[in-house]
């Protein structure tokens, strides 16, 4: 699950950018 969750943020980091990333991080955590 950790190596998907950095996917995860990389995939969304990418397409909305560094807060949204944040926001998910912080859900997913």
């Amino acid at each position: 699950m950790h190596q998907r969750r950095e996917e995860v943020i990389h995939y969304i980091y990418g397409k909305y950018g560094p807060h949204s990333a944040g926001l998910a991080a912080s859900l997913i955590t």
